[in-house]
């Protein structure tokens, strides 16, 4: 809830790969069909490992910590699943997804996208903004932009949730 009005609404990630590469669209769905998003999110992504950098770690990447500093972090984070990493984590780390490498990103944007799934507009958190620029392909960077193509080059077709087809009477409201 913000101020006093009910929010009946989240976000989702509509991902496609085609022969022109990644497209990508925010799509604003109804709370109804949120645990269908959910379901998928948590299958598509079940069994995918951490990657050599860890969430806490990430976050402090933004910081420019020391490597002792990282490594302090990286013991912080001993779920081996994204599935168990806590809310409060992924709220003390809305930077962690920027510094994330490709394989660690692909372990924890699902905890993140479900996240934001929860909580859209019933928090002033900026978890949800953070979730969505991890998929804002850059256009003027082509270092960044690479270093994007190269986390989304990890999801193959079928694992992509945001690929649901919203229901046409939710038409993507």
């Amino acid at each position: 809830m913000i101020g006093n009005v009910l929010c009946d609404e989240a976000i989702v990630i509509a991902m496609r790969f085609s022969s022109f590469g990644w497209t990508f669209a925010i799509r604003v769905v109804s709370v109804s069909i949120r645990p269908r998003h959910i379901e998928a999110i948590q299958l598509a992504f079940a069994d995918v490992p951490r990657g050599a950098v860890s969430l806490h770690e990430a976050q402090l990447m933004d910081d420019y910590a020391s490597p002792k500093e990282r490594a302090a972090a990286r013991r912080l984070d001993t779920q081996s699943n994204w599935n168990r990493v806590s809310d409060s984590a992924i709220e003390q780390c809305t930077s962690a997804l920027c510094h994330l490498d490709p394989e660690g990103w692909r372990h924890y944007v699902p905890a993140y996208m479900i996240w934001s799934l929860r909580n859209f507009r019933e928090t002033e958190s900026l978890v949800s903004d953070s979730m969505i620029y991890t998929f804002n392909l850059p256009e003027d960077d082509e270092r960044l932009r690479d270093h994007h193509l190269a986390r989304y080059q990890l999801l193959d077709e079928p694992s992509i949730p945001g690929s649901l087809p919203v229901p046409a009477s939710h038409g993507g409201e």
